[in-house]
C-alpha cells in the first residue's frame, strides 16, 4: 500500500513455478489423504514477473485449498487462451456461501469455515495474493458452491517474446564472459574487493591468495583495492568484500553496504575487541589481525562457496518472518521462507540447506516432530538448527529434548529482529570456525 514493493521483472517459466508449488505441498496432501491433481503441460510457458512472488501466489492458493478440504482432491491446472494464461486451483472442500464469496478479497475477512476450524490466519492472505496478481498485470476471481468446493482462477498475460528474451540473456552473458576471460570456462574467476588499509597492504593480501597453485573450489581470485567505500564503483559488484583499516567499524561496514547493496558478504579483518560487534554491523565473518594465510584462505573459501549460505526459515508470523529474512539476506545469506511445518518437510526433501531456523509453535506440524523426521534421514546429518522462542520461553526438560534432536542454538525472537539475526550469524560463524 505504501507503493514500495519492487518486483524483479524477468522472463519466468510459469510451468516450473507451478511444479515447484506442487512438489512442495505434495507431502501435505498425502498426510491428509487428498489427491493433488496436476494438469499442467511440461512445455515451458513464459510470463514476465518476479519468480518469488509468483511462487507466493500459488503456494497461498494451494495451501488454502488443502487446508479447507477434508476429503476428495485439489486440482492445479493451466490453460492458454489467446494471450492469457488461465491457472486454476480447484478443490472439493467446504465451499462458500454467496455472501461469503462477495467478501473474500476484503481485508481481515475470514470465512465461516476458517473460524469454525480454528485455523490460524489474519484474513490478509487473499488480499496480498490479489495485489501480487494485479502487480503482474493479471486478475484473480473465485467461484464457489457451499458443500461442493471452490475454484480460484488467476489470469496472467502471456509474454510472447519471453522465451526469445531468455535465450538472448543467456547468449549475451556467455559473450560477456568470453570477452572478459578469453577462453576460460564460465565461473572460473571470482572478484574480491579489498576496501580500506593502503595499497601496500592490499598487495600483500592479494599475494597471500593469488598464488598460481591456489584456487578456491576450482576458480581463481581477482583482487581490486579501493581506499574507501566512496571509491567503489556502483555499476558492478564483487563476490566478496574484505574490509580493514578504517572500514573495520560500524560506519565503515555500513558505508560499504549502502554502496553495493546487502547481498555481498563482507569479511572484516580487525582487532580482537571488535569480534563481538561485527555481526551487528552487517558483516558475514570476522578474522583477528594479524591474519594468517591459512585462516584467510579458509574464510574466503567458505564465503565464496556459499555466497549466500542457504537458510530455510519457518515462522507462521508473516511480519516477523519477512523481517528476519530481510536481515539475513542483508548479511549475504540466501533465504527461503515458509509458514507451515509441512512446507519445511517439502523443501528439505527437494533442496539442501546449511541452516534450518524453526519457530517452535508451527500451526500444523510442530517443530519437535519436524526434527524427529530430520534426525532419521542421513543426508540431513550436517544441517544446523536454530529454534526461535516466543515470550513464554521453553522449559528445561523440553529444551534438553530439543537439543537431543539437533537444536544447536535457542534464539529469543521477542528480543527483536536485530538480535535474532546477529545470533543466527554468530551461530553459523561458530560452526564454520569449529569445522576448520
Amino acid at each position: 500500500e505504501s507503493g514500495k514493493m519492487q518486483l524483479v521483472r524477468e522472463p519466468q517459466d510459469i510451468t516450473a513455478v507451478l511444479r515447484e508449488c506442487r512438489d512442495t505441498l505434495g507431502i501435505l496432501a498425502k498426510q491428509k489423504g487428498l489427491e493433488l491433481k496436476y494438469r499442467v503441460t511440461d512445455t515451458p510457458t513464459y510470463v514476465v514477473g518476479d519468480r518469488a512472488r509468483l511462487v507466493q501466489i500459488f503456494m497461498n492458493l494451494l495451501s488454502n485449498a488443502l487446508k479447507y478440504t477434508k476429503k476428495g482432491s485439489v486440482e492445479l491446472s493451466l490453460e492458454q487462451k489467446d494471450y492469457a494464461l488461465m491457472i486454476r486451483v480447484r478443490d472439493t472442500g467446504v465451499g462458500l456461501r454467496a455472501d461469503e464469496l462477495e467478501q473474500l478479497f476484503q481485508k481481515f475477512y475470514r470465512g465461516r469455515s476458517a473460524l469454525e476450524s480454528a485455523e490460524q490466519g489474519t484474513g490478509l492472505g487473499l488480499v496480498i495474493v490479489r495485489g501480487l496478481v494485479e502487480a503482474h498485470g493479471g486478475t484473480i476471481s473465485a467461484e464457489s458452491e457451499e458443500g461442493v468446493g471452490t475454484t480460484f482462477t488467476v489470469s496472467l498475460p502471456v509474454e510472447e517474446l519471453a522465451s526469445v528474451m531468455v535465450e538472448d540473456v543467456r547468449e549475451s552473458r556467455g559473450h560477456q564472459m568470453a570477452r572478459d576471460e578469453g577462453s576460460l570456462p564460465e565461473g572460473w574467476k571470482r572478484t574480491v574487493w579489498h576496501v580500506g588499509g593502503d595499497a601496500e597492504k592490499a598487495k600483500r593480501l592479494s599475494e597471500m591468495l593469488a598464488d598460481p597453485d591456489f584456487s578456491v573450489r576450482g576458480y581463481r581470485l581477482r583482487f581490486e583495492w579501493f581506499s574507501s567505500a566512496e571509491n567503489m564503483p556502483q555499476d558492478r559488484s564483487p563476490e566478496l568484500i574484505v574490509a580493514e583499516g578504517g572500514m573495520a567499524s560500524s560506519d565503515g561496514v555500513g558505508g560499504i553496504k549502502r554502496r553495493v547493496g546487502g547481498r555481498t558478504p563482507i569479511l572484516v579483518l580487525g582487532e580482537r575487541q571488535q569480534a563481538s560487534d561485527v555481526f551487528s554491523w552487517g558483516a558475514a565473518a570476522f578474522l583477528n589481525k594479524p591474519v594468517k594465510r591459512e585462516q584467510l584462505a579458509a574464510a574466503v573459501k567458505d564465503l565464496l562457496h556459499s555466497r549466500g549460505r542457504r537458510v530455510l526459515l519457518a515462522d507462521p508470523n508473516t511480519d516477523a518472518r519477512l523481517l528476519v529474512k530481510r536481515g539475513l539476506e542483508q548479511r549475504g545469506f540466501e533465504v527461503d521462507d515458509v509458514d507451515r511445518g509441512n512446507q519445511v518437510l517439502g523443501r528439505l526433501e527437494k533442496e539442501t540447506y546449511d541452516l534450518l531456523v524453526l519457530e517452535r509453535d508451527l500451526p500444523d506440524v510442530p517443530a519437535m516432530e519436524i526434527l524427529k523426521v530430520v534426525q532419521r534421514i542421513p543426508r540431513y546429518g550436517g544441517l544446523r538448527v536454530v529454534l526461535l522462542e516466543n515470550a513464554g520461553g521453553i522449559a528445561a526438560a523440553e529444551r534438553r529434548e530439543f537439543e537431543a534432536l539437533g537444536v544447536g542454538r535457542f534464539v529469543a525472537k521477542y528480543e527483536g529482529i536485530d538480535p535474532t539475526v546477529d545470533s543466527v550469524c554468530r551461530y553459523l560463524e561458530e560452526g564454520r570456525a569449529s569445522s576448520q
